[in-house]
């Protein structure tokens, strides 16, 4: 009675969610690090399969934390299935360590301090609060050195487990500044340089303020030559202990020195004389001799000898050198007379001294003298049988060098 016709259907198979008996637990881990650092264990599905966390790379807060995860049976005829985990995140290490700092002193406190950072993870570069320093060396101004005198503090977080870490501070001691360089009086060559005084320098620091202190010459015995020369002083401040003394040079002037000779009379001579010359400076300097008139000439530099009778005029020189000026000349002038009268038994020589001739007469044959001495108007003077005699000449002289007339014979 019918005709019949067909038509298929569909049969639809769902996936089964599979229930989970027991959740896993997971390791903790530090702050910083994802998820996937944690290990999941001891999780029991009523079928086979694997737990993994949801997000494996989030990076949660520290603390405890209820992370999400997801069982994925084997069996693809089953759904996965969503729990949790509790997830313990630690502190992470974070270590606020206060730069050392240095500064030469200057009389004020060191600022700014800094610190270094060391622990940071995700990217991140601050922490809760403001980073604060105390400590011996936040009130330091004198020259020393302040181990573990810089003291941070002052921050905090939720997520780093905080150490903080001292620092250093250094004050050196300052180098003053010279200037200007102080002016040194001159002085004559044969002084030390103490007797050079040294006047109007001064010495500031980094900030203009002047440094009170003194200048001195190093080797203040020093006895420099004669000329202008750089010599060595040293500025030493006041207070030697924040600030280094400073070693640098000033202009001396070294004026040459005054010598003098000495050159002791010379006697009248005999023309058959030689004189040795001798004659100092104050120097210590050699004296050369010169001629200036008369009838003498000198050899070897210092013996006089004469070729004839009159005034004799010598001078002595010193001319000096870098340190001495030269001195001024000496002159002597003596008078050089025959060795022999000219005239037999006449002798006219200056017997009393007042370097006029006194007249004298020489008797050979009974060997008198008569002399008139001019400075007792003349009036005669005999000396009966005195020396000489028949045969004997007059030859009266200077011979023992007191500018008197010896009477003499010679045969």
């Amino acid at each position: 009675n019918y005709a019949i016709s067909y038509s298929n259907g569909t049969l639809t198979i769902t996936a089964a969610t599979p229930p989970v008996t027991t959740w896993p637990t997971a390791t903790p881990i530090t702050y910083g690090q994802a998820l996937s650092n944690s290990i999941l264990s001891g999780g029991t599905g009523s079928v086979a399969g694997a737990f993994a966390f949801t997000y494996p790379t989030n990076t949660p807060n520290a603390g405890t934390n209820s992370e999400s995860v997801t069982f994925r049976p084997s069996d693809t005829n089953y759904n996965t299935s969503a729990g949790t985990a509790s997830v313990t995140v630690d502190l992470k290490a974070l270590t606020i360590k206060a730069d050392n700092k240095s500064k030469p002193y200057d009389g004020a406190v060191f600022s700014p301090f800094t610190a270094s950072y060391a622990g940071f993870v995700l990217g991140q570069t601050n922490l809760v609060g403001t980073l604060s320093f105390s400590g011996a060396a936040t009130t330091a101004t004198n020259v020393g050195v302040y181990t573990g005198g810089i003291v941070p503090g002052g921050q905090t977080s939720t997520n780093y487990a905080i150490s903080y870490s001292n620092g250093t501070l250094t004050i050196t001691a300052a180098t003053p500044t010279v200037s200007p360089s102080p002016l040194a009086t001159p002085i004559t060559y044969g002084q030390a340089l103490s007797i050079s005084v040294l006047s109007g320098g001064a010495a500031t620091n980094a900030a203009g303020v002047n440094v009170p202190g003194n200048f001195a010459f190093p080797t203040p015995a020093t006895i420099p030559n004669a000329g202008m020369a750089e010599q060595s002083v040293t500025f030493t401040p006041t207070d030697t202990i924040n600030y280094n003394t400073v070693v640098f040079t000033v202009s001396v002037t070294v004026n040459k020195a005054a010598q003098t000779v000495t050159f002791p009379p010379i006697p009248d001579q005999v023309v058959t004389s030689t004189v040795p010359l001798s004659a100092t400076a104050s120097s210590g300097l050699p004296v050369t001799f010169a001629v200036n008139s008369g009838p003498a000439v000198i050899t070897g530099g210092t013996t006089l000898s004469f070729t004839g009778t009159g005034v004799v005029v010598i001078e002595a020189n010193q001319g000096g050198d870098a340190n001495w000026n030269a001195a001024a000349p000496v002159v002597n002038t003596f008078t050089v007379q025959p060795a022999v009268s000219p005239i037999q038994g006449i002798v006219n020589a200056d017997f009393d001294g007042d370097r006029k001739a006194d007249p004298a007469i020489y008797d050979a044959s009974t060997g008198t003298w008569t002399i008139r001495m001019s400075a007792s108007g003349y009036l005669p003077m005999t000396l009966v049988d005195l020396l000489g005699g028949p045969g004997y000449v007059a030859a009266a002289a200077d011979y023992d060098g007191d500018r008197l007339a010896d009477p003499a014979v010679y045969q």
